[in-house]
């Protein structure tokens, strides 16, 4: 491909004890250097963790190309998709000479591995009233900056939860087909009942999808992320990926996740999620603080307040943790909220109740 990095196509990928020559039913390993024995206390939970896992377990591969209806050498997997966006960012851009291009508000990994990398970012903001993609200033940044070679799209978006458009999406890759990587995040997709875009790549393959089970299958401690790109772009990643970036831990909880058991599980899961989401959105509509309660595709909810800083404070004061996101353009005065539980979300209200309830006694008495 000719939009990747000539260093990185001139590059040997390393070659791990794990890769070289058949791995399936060895009864010796005495390849890599590793401990024959399990560490303490040496029950069942630590077998094999002794021992240095599969970098792309051939199991999973078969799973998940099964799962997302693709072919095994579409897919990667990295520590959880933060690793994908930098690998992407260093095998497709040069240090001072290529640029990312992104939407804000949106997804900070996208900036912090360009700034990594010493490349510069363009920003292309959604638009003001519905957090949109603005499809004619992304051709216009592209033809102003043509050696933007990655534009990253947060489908749905973080942290303004929507769906971006996907024609939109589908435009812009037809037009900048060999001229850029198309980047779509897909993180909270299964929370939007959206089809996912990688259905796409057969098409239109400078399209590169990113999922992960953290979101919607609750493994954010594990770290498990997975790309969904053409065969030369997973090849590129392939180059620069870290020998082992799976535990096997994370081999283990995705493989149980992946069950028929499992998927059962996390669809009840997502199924609460939603209808808790829906519940909780319409409290907040109703409280005197909260100015705007923006849709959402996501688990989470972009809320406008009166002060965003102090209903922070009065929410970490009671034990509460939402997330501040005034810092960002187009968004002042916002927090972003999670979904939790029933009884996580009670007391979330009930903290908003007792913030509301304060600062309006303030105002009464005021000077």
């Amino acid at each position: 491909m000719q939009l990747v990095r000539p260093a990185i196509t001139r590059m040997t990928p390393y070659s791990s004890a794990r890769t070289e020559g058949p791995q399936i039913a060895m009864r010796v390993r005495l390849d890599a250097n590793e401990s024959p024995y399990p560490p303490y206390p040496g029950d069942a939970r630590q077998l094999e963790l002794n021992r240095y896992p599969e970098g792309q377990p051939e199991d999973l591969l078969d799973t998940f190309a099964n799962f997302y209806g693709v072919p095994r050498d579409w897919l990667l997997f990295t520590r959880g998709a933060d690793e994908a966006i930098d690998l992407l960012v260093r095998g497709f851009c040069t240090e001072g000479h290529d640029a990312i291009l992104h939407t804000s508000p949106t997804f900070a990994m996208y900036l912090h591995s360009a700034q990594v990398q010493g490349v510069d970012v363009v920003d292309v903001p959604l638009t003001a009233h519905d957090f949109q993609l603005d499809v004619s200033a992304v051709f216009a940044a592209h033809t102003a900056n043509p050696h933007t070679k990655i534009l990253f799209f947060c489908s749905p978006n973080n942290p303004t939860a929507n769906l971006l458009d996907r024609d939109g999406i589908l435009r812009i890759a037809n037009a900048l087909f060999g001229k850029a990587i198309i980047v779509v995040d897909e993180l909270y997709l299964d929370y939007s009942g959206a089809e996912s875009l990688a259905d796409a790549i057969a098409r239109q393959p400078n399209i590169v999808v990113l999922r992960s089970m953290s979101k919607e299958y609750s493994l954010a401690g594990e770290r498990f992320g997975i790309t969904i790109a053409h065969p030369c772009v997973v090849s590129v990643m392939g180059r620069m990926l870290a020998p082992y970036p799976l535990t096997q831990t994370a081999i283990r909880a995705v493989t149980q996740v992946m069950t028929t058991e499992g998927l059962i599980h996390a669809k009840a899961n997502i199924a609460a999620i939603l209808e808790e989401r829906s519940r909780v959105a319409q409290a907040l509509s109703r409280c005197r603080a909260v100015a705007k309660v923006f849709p959402s595709d996501a688990n989470f909810l972009l809320v406008q307040v009166d002060d965003a800083r102090a209903l922070v404070r009065t929410m970490e004061g009671r034990g509460i943790k939402i997330r501040d996101r005034s810092a960002l353009p187009g968004i002042e005065n916002s927090v972003r909220i999670s979904i939790g539980t029933p009884e996580e979300n009670n007391a979330m209200l009930s903290a908003l109740e007792h913030y509301t309830d304060r600062t309006s006694a303030s105002f009464r008495t005021g000077p």
